[in-house]
């Protein structure tokens, strides 16, 4: 089943997350709500198709990130000082001061922080316009897993030998019989090549390999054409 996304416009989470900023508790931010005007439950529900539930759990995610110390954001990304100074530029003294809570990390670096590592999560489809504008850029390429590449050459090895095994079980004379189809009549000619007998091999995967007959006329680059030319005649 395929469940529409609802988009959380930026408007509305920059609206929210300075309400964030300013209040003391989460039911708090709740009771904002009604007084904003772009993060009123009426306003989303328009905008956002988020219902009343849906919108509690925006703002709730939202409250908690903006909540998250920066040491707790460092430990949900896996990331370390050296790859943060890297990364972004930042002096170490800084990321060691935010790190040990001497220093407050600036809001918009921690929103940074949270957008870059995807830990903004709002709530089940729903996203930010910015993520869901991100989420457009990314190609879709689809590469086969490791164990589908593993059977695929499996199957392809069992089809070659499979292949070769019915070969030379046919009988060479066959061959040679075929390259002096000049000396055949018609009649001579079809009789030949209906005794080929049929020999189907299956493998294990379900791989069908063709039968002798087909496996001469494929042998035989011009036998397809001389066939075609008999019938016509």
């Amino acid at each position: 089943m395929k469940h529409r996304k609802k988009i959380l416009s930026n408007r509305s989470f920059a609206a929210i997350w300075d309400a964030a900023s300013k209040a003391e508790s989460y039911r708090e931010l709740c009771n904002m709500a009604y007084d904003s005007k772009y993060f009123n439950p009426s306003y989303l529900e328009k905008k956002s198709g988020l219902s009343m539930k849906e919108v509690y759990v925006v703002l709730e995610n939202i409250y908690k990130a903006y909540n998250m110390r920066f040491d707790e954001i460092m430990k949900e990304a896996g990331t370390t000082n050296s790859k943060l100074r890297d990364s972004f530029c930042i002096p170490e003294k800084s990321i060691e001061a935010w790190k040990s809570g001497r220093n407050r990390c600036p809001d918009y670096i921690r929103l940074m922080l949270l957008r870059y590592y995807h830990l903004l999560k709002l709530g089940k489809y729903i996203y930010t316009e910015e993520y869901d504008d991100y989420l457009k850029t990314i190609p879709k390429v689809y590469e086969e897993s490791g164990k589908e590449k593993a059977t695929d050459v499996l199957n392809k090895k069992e089809a070659i030998t499979i292949n070769k095994a019915a070969d030379d079980s046919l009988d060479k004379g066959i061959y040679d019989n075929v390259r002096n189809y000049e000396d055949y009549s018609d009649d001579d000619f079809y009789e030949m090549i209906s005794s080929i007998g049929s020999a189907k091999h299956i493998a294990d995967d379900g791989v069908k390999i063709n039968n002798k007959r087909n496996s001469v006329v494929n042998k035989t680059d011009y036998l397809d054409n001389i066939l075609k030319s008999r019938k016509k005649k």
